[in-house]
């Protein structure tokens, strides 16, 4: 039983008690008569009726905290879910490789992954209000300022790409020549070499943030697993 419920049934027991003691010091030493029992059962009835209501409102009151620490349970471990699903659709979103022959589609790449980012951020600022864990939000935020350098690595050479694509696109048009035919051949190893060296440089620098994410991981799954078996 709540420590709160004890306290509340001892303090109406005791206001009970008090007035049997009152009531029969008013009356003498004499021996309780049928009026004083009647007196005393009205009196124990309403105390019986007054705890009741009282029990009651505190059931009602348990009821809402047991809800409302439910409801944040739910929350944290939420929290937690949503912001391990949004880091890795945005760390996918930088490891892979857009088509470079199609500006367009390196554009729509770009745009993907900035609002991909920006979920990461929204989702990561709802983790620090749920999540008391110094741990978790230092590993998460040294991934994410981790991929944000990459990621702008990787953009500037899709631009640097998309600026090739455009010179491509405009030897195309005109009459094949052995001069422009070469010119041609030269932006497209120059695309092919920008889009290789980018590759490497995101892979060699996924290599070294690679254990900070698995630690991530376990961080994340060692947090749900205390919401789920809270320590009593």
């Amino acid at each position: 039983m709540p420590y709160w419920l004890q306290f509340t049934i001892f303090a109406i027991i005791a206001g009970l008690v008090q007035y049997i003691i009152t009531y029969f010091k008013e009356k003498g030493k004499n021996l309780a008569t049928k009026e004083d029992i009647g007196e005393i059962t009205k009196e124990i009835k309403s105390v019986e009726s007054q705890f009741i209501n009282e029990t009651e409102k505190l059931k009602n009151k348990l009821a809402i905290l047991a809800n409302a620490q439910t409801d944040i349970t739910s929350m944290e471990r939420q929290a937690i879910i949503e912001v391990n699903k949004s880091l890795f659709m945005w760390i996918d979103s930088v490891l892979n490789i857009p088509n470079v022959n199609n500006s367009i589609q390196i554009n729509n790449y770009i745009n993907a992954q900035n609002q991909l980012y920006k979920n990461v951020q929204q989702d990561e600022i709802v983790l620090r209000l749920f999540v008391k864990s110094d741990n978790i939000h230092n590993i998460l935020h040294k991934i994410i300022l981790a991929f944000l350098k990459i990621q702008a690595e990787k953009q500037l050479k899709c631009h640097e790409i998309i600026k090739i694509n455009n010179e491509i696109d405009d030897i195309k048009p005109e009459t094949p020549s052995k001069e422009k035919r070469e010119k041609l051949q030269r932006k497209i190893e120059e695309r092919k070499t920008a889009l290789e060296n980018i590759s490497e440089k995101v892979l060699e620098e996924y290599t070294t943030i690679a254990p900070m994410i698995n630690e991530f991981r376990e961080k994340s799954k060692e947090q749900i697993y205390k919401i789920l078996k809270p320590e009593h």
